[in-house]
């Protein structure tokens, strides 16, 4: 159910933020001018200005990467405003890492001030304008009293309720669901209007904009009965999936010659472009990160030897995207030899060295796989990884289990943000890690 005008909405959303990204750019120089050496950096420098206009058009490429401008309806503020946060951080930190790679000189320390500047204006001004935006959007549809209605036909009361339940959930919308034709779904709120037979009937008394069908079988003469009632009043027609209630991955149709087809397990990632940005994010991110972090993985190295002199690096075979295996590196934060086995880690696991506790609370131990990272078998941000026997329990026990599988493993995920990690329900977490894949 499309706003009809939400594509022209979107690119005037991402042309102001350019133009508010400009505007951060000079506002942060005008700030900053009592500091800044004129002399070595001026924005009334046509190279100045050529970078400044190409940073802005690169932020607009990553916010839509981050799925900033999804429609208004369709997306709550925290969802749009975490896009935001998520986009200017790797946005403002490239452009860090550009900056000391390009002007290792005197205009350096300016510069870096200049962006850390600019970067703590731009959130600020683009999570305002979210907020407004989202406020106003609101109050319009409330004063103007948009809502566009929909009755849902079928037999298929599994996917309705899910659907009607979803709307129900985000009041913000813009549709109202006016009730359910061939079921009795009054237990989610949503009135029986009646039997198919009595569509045509239904359609004329409650003129609703659109039409569900949520059907697991049929008599293909009357659907296209349904249908064509449907049409004939210029009411849209849309198909509940059947297979929802199994797959919570994306839906993309696709097409083999004129016959469509639903890839069920279709994500952002199946966009070569996407996946070479991520990939292009991961070994620089993960490149830096290590020459950052090389004084802190030293120091682990080193308190592991003196604590009983075992080996430094703990190594163990891990299941990555696609259901490959790849041996995934650790600071040792156990024992020697306390580490084989599968066996679930907990925060008072007996077996765990004292310092090992310490790089563990810390997320020290982590550290060794951005390696992993860069060498291409995770990513920076992704579900986290299990090890096969893991993954061989899970996978009979846990709904959706391997959709993880889909994408590479991380360093962090949607799970750990949500601090679902440790003795958390696992359920849990693969449904924070599918809603990662999703978006």
């Amino acid at each position: 159910m499309r706003d009809d005008n939400r594509s022209a909405l979107t690119i005037l959303e991402n042309a102001l933020d350019m133009i508010l990204n400009f505007a951060t750019f000079v506002s942060a120089y005008i700030l900053l001018y009592p500091i800044i050496d004129t002399s070595l950096v001026s924005i009334n420098n046509s190279k100045t200005q050529i970078l400044v206009f190409i940073a802005v058009i690169l932020s607009s490429l990553v916010y839509q990467f981050f799925n900033v401008y999804k429609p208004i309806p369709y997306v709550n503020a925290h969802y749009s405003i975490t896009g935001i946060l998520l986009a200017n951080t790797v946005f403002f930190g490239f452009a860090m890492v550009g900056t000391v790679v390009f002007f290792n000189d005197a205009r350096l320390k300016f510069i870096l001030l200049w962006i850390i500047t600019s970067a703590v204006l731009s959130t600020a001004l683009l999570v305002f304008k979210k907020k407004v935006i989202i406020f106003f959007v609101k109050l319009f549809r409330k004063q103007r009293d948009i809502v566009r209605k929909v009755i849902i036909i079928g037999n298929n009361s599994e996917t309705a309720r899910a659907f009607v339940k979803e709307v129900i959930d985000d009041n913000h919308n813009g549709i109202m669901v006016v009730g359910h034709v061939g079921g009795e779904m009054s237990d989610v709120g949503c009135e029986m209007l009646g039997e198919p037979s009595e569509l045509e009937e239904i359609l004329d008394r409650y003129t609703p904009d659109y039409a569900v069908f949520a059907v697991d079988s049929y008599d293909k003469k009357k659907l296209i009965r349904l249908v064509n009632l449907c049409d004939d009043r210029c009411v849209k027609v849309y198909f509940l999936p059947v297979i929802y209630g199994f797959f919570k991955s994306a839906k993309q149709l696709e097409r083999v010659g004129r016959i469509p087809l639903i890839n069920v397990h279709s994500n952002p990632l199946d966009n070569r472009f996407n996946a070479f940005i991520k990939r292009a994010l991961d070994i620089v991110g993960s490149a830096l990160l290590i020459v950052l972090s090389s004084p802190v993985m030293l120091f682990a190295a080193i308190g592991i030897r003196l604590g009983d002199g075992g080996p430094v690096l703990f190594k163990q075979e891990r299941v990555g995207r696609m259901g490959k295996r790849f041996t995934m590196l650790k600071f040792r934060s156990m024992k020697e030899g306390a580490d084989v086995g599968a066996v679930w880690t907990t925060d008072l696991d007996e077996r765990k060295t004292r310092f090992g506790t310490f790089l563990r609370r810390t997320a020290i131990d982590e550290l060794p796989q951005l390696f992993n990272v860069f060498l291409g078998d995770m990513s920076l941000v992704g579900p986290r990884p299990e090890i096969p026997s893991f993954v061989e329990y899970f996978k009979n026990d846990v709904p959706l289990y391997m959709v993880k599988h889909y994408v590479k493993p991380g360093m962090t995920g949607l799970a750990q943000v949500k601090r679902l990690r440790g003795d958390t329900s696992i359920e849990d977490r693969i449904q924070a890690d599918i809603a990662y894949i999703e978006n």
